[in-house]
């Protein structure tokens, strides 16, 4: 999908409400873990010496024009599963994902202001994510 007709797309998921994936590279990674005070796989793996993550995927929802709930993935199979055959998915992201988990909070999700996402990749649109808004959100985004 390009240009115009993605836009588009995107637009209308975001009034809708509808959960969508998406990947968070480098940068704004690092943004979050200071904002969220998390290791989202940039500070820690440095400080380990090791190669820093350079992209996560999440699971999101617009619940205001400014805001909106975040759900990021990992594939440790520790956490509860998210079946991405659900999603319109981008091809480098594994099906088999699951709910990261905050190393102090547990098993949450984000309440972020859309700016704070900077620009991400918009994979597509995801049905039956239901089980997500369970989980308790962590109102980062002020």
């Amino acid at each position: 999908m390009e240009g115009l007709l993605k836009g588009i797309y995107e637009e209308v998921i975001k009034k809708r409400g509808e959960k969508f994936l998406g990947i968070i590279m480098f940068e704004n990674l690092k943004f979050l873990e200071e904002l969220l005070n998390t290791d989202l796989g940039v500070k820690g793996r440095l400080e380990k010496g090791k190669q820093p993550r350079q992209k996560r995927p999440f699971i999101g929802w617009y619940i205001s024009d400014e805001e909106l709930k975040v759900v990021f993935l990992t594939q440790k199979n520790k956490n509860p599963h998210v079946n991405l055959r659900l999603c319109k998915r981008c091809p480098d992201i594994n099906r088999d994902t699951y709910i990261f988990r905050d190393r102090k909070r547990g098993i949450v999700g984000y309440i972020l202001k859309a700016s704070h996402l900077g620009n991400f990749i918009f994979c597509g649109r995801c049905e039956n994510l239901k089980h997500l808004e369970r989980l308790r959100f962590y109102g980062g985004g002020s």
